[in-house]
């Protein structure tokens, strides 16, 4: 088997509930990180919520914000960023307003801010930030009813719903978060055009690459990699696309995943 390149999914992925990383599970990816696999986190989150989450395994790489910010840790820069146009911004938070509680926005400084927490003017915020997501937040009813005029207006002006609360396509799904929401990224934009981007960077295969995942913002990775591994817990659309199925996040799938290429 060649050495392969494994973009792997955090939340309900590689993390467990209580969001870190399993000891089973850091032991496996140490070993193979020292046989020559690459780890790569691919999340939808922003990069300063889950990178201090997965520090500890010591990643060369990390795709955050739905695949529209890659960054190199090694060299401490920014290897791709896909940043929002500010007048759309702007207009997109107008539209919103009416439903949202909140908003929160993914920034190319590699932190994020709630538009409640801006002081001063939000022209200045955007003048002086790039953005390269948006979660717009709100009640599962006012979400919900805020899906078809989100899907016009990304439709309209060239904008992407890269995920969304699983509680607003899944009623019977137990929600415990306070907000529902959705990522709103460019177009082009997706965890799959993140890695595919990073592989094309790194001059690596794609026919040598792995996805490990569990919900819908990975459907797209699933597309573009070698060999697909789901989660106990993925979704069933997910499970349908995998090569193989593991065990739950809680009970070290990853880990199972890594174990099983590994001397």
């Amino acid at each position: 088997m060649k050495l392969k390149t494994i973009f792997t999914d955090l939340d309900e992925t590689l993390l467990n509930s209580e969001k870190i990383i399993s000891d089973r599970t850091l032991k496996a990816i140490k070993k193979a990180q020292a046989q020559g696999y690459g780890i790569v986190p691919c999340t939808g989150a922003p990069f300063s919520v889950q990178f201090p989450r997965c520090e500890v395994a010591g990643v060369d790489y990390i795709i955050s914000s739905n695949g529209a910010f890659i960054y190199d840790v090694k060299s401490d820069k920014v290897v791709y960023e896909s940043v929002l146009d500010t007048s759309l911004v702007k207009k997109f938070i107008e539209m919103a307003m009416p439903y949202c509680d909140d908003f929160l926005f993914h920034l190319s400084n590699k932190t994020h801010i709630r538009l409640s927490k801006i002081t001063g003017p939000l022209s200045d915020f955007l003048g002086a930030n790039k953005i390269t997501q948006i979660e717009p937040r709100g009640s599962i009813e006012a979400m919900t009813e805020f899906s078809e005029p989100l899907q016009k207006f990304a439709d309209e002006n060239g904008l992407r719903i890269a995920n969304k609360s699983l509680i607003l396509s899944d009623k019977s799904v137990v929600w415990k978060l306070p907000y529902t929401g959705y990522d709103i990224v460019n177009g082009t934009v997706s965890k799959g055009s993140g890695l595919r981007r990073l592989c094309e960077i790194l001059g690596i295969d794609m026919a040598d690459t792995v996805a490990i995942g569990d919900g819908m913002n990975d459907v797209l990775m699933f597309k573009e990699v070698g060999f697909k591994v789901a989660m106990g817990n993925a979704l069933e659309q997910l499970k349908k696309l995998a090569d193989i199925v593991v065990a739950h996040h809680d009970d070290d799938g990853v880990a199972e995943y890594l174990e099983s290429i590994i001397n």
